[in-house]
Order: C-alpha cells, then sequence, then structure tokens
C-alpha cells in the first residue's frame, strides 16, 4: 500500500481542478477546421433574354416559371447562384426528367453554374438545378417558349 503525503495530494488535486477549468474554457473557443456548409437554397435568374416573363403567382409546383416569347433559334440562359455563397461545394446540376425533342439544344458550363437553352420550335421544358453537395436541394423551372 502507497501512503502520499498531504502535499503531494493536494497538488495532484490542483492540477486536476486546472486541468478541467483550462480544458473547459479552451473547448468553447475550439473550431472545426474542415467544416462543410451545406447549400441552404439556390437563387436561378434568367441571364440572356430581356423580355422573359417571371411568374409568380399561382406556378403550382414549380419554384420559377418563365413565359417567353418565341423567336428563331431563341437561346436562353440560366444562372444559378448558390446560398451561402461560402458553402463547401457550389456547384449545381442541371436536368431535364422527360426526353427532350431534338430541336432543344441544352449547354452547362460548370465553371459559372449556368445552362445554355435553345429552342428551334414552341416548347414547354422543366429544368430541374439540384445542389451536389450530397444534400440534394433542388429546385424546378418551367420555360415556356410560345
Amino acid at each position: 500500500m502507497i501512503i502520499l503525503k498531504k502535499s503531494v495530494v493536494l497538488l495532484v488535486g490542483l492540477v486536476y481542478i486546472i486541468s478541467v477549468v483550462i480544458v473547459g474554457v479552451m473547448g468553447i473557443k475550439m473550431r472545426i477546421f474542415d467544416e462543410v456548409k451545406y447549400v441552404e437554397d439556390i437563387v436561378c435568374t434568367i441571364t440572356s433574354i430581356k423580355d422573359a416573363v417571371f411568374e409568380t403567382e399561382d406556378i403550382g409546383n414549380y419554384d420559377y416559371f418563365y413565359y417567353l416569347p418565341y423567336s428563331e433559334e431563341i437561346k436562353i440562359g440560366i444562372q444559378s447562384q448558390v446560398m451561402p455563397v461560402d458553402a463547401t461545394n457550389t456547384r449545381v446540376r442541371y436536368y431535364v426528367a422527360e426526353d427532350t425533342p431534338e430541336t432543344i439544344s441544352l449547354t452547362t458550363s460548370n465553371d459559372d453554374n449556368s445552362l445554355i437553352v435553345q429552342f428551334n420550335e414552341k416548347y414547354s421544358l422543366d429544368i430541374y438545378v439540384q445542389s451536389t453537395d450530397g444534400k440534394n436541394l433542388e429546385k424546378k423551372i418551367n420555360l415556356l417558349c410560345y
């Protein structure tokens, strides 16, 4: 059996109390350095046509609804920005759920999260914009070219 002096027991107790206080205070200030910030919202805007009419009332199950006046080989640009802007993964993916006719072409740019849609005929197209950060936040856009 080991018998410790009173001063050694007090010193061990004091060191224990000080360590609990230091770890408690430092633990509050501790931060995770590779913290993942997920996309909370996607904001989409039409960038290359002035005559697009953005509809906000009674748009059904769409997040964005645009009426576009048809002209030959009309090109529409869609720019998507994720919120918050300092999200870990700011890229988005564009896709359409249905088969599109050959008269409609889609061109994406991953550099600036943009999509160019070219209509060569009147058509209503549903486009989905999805975050690629694993959270899979999604917005649905309808382009009605008439």
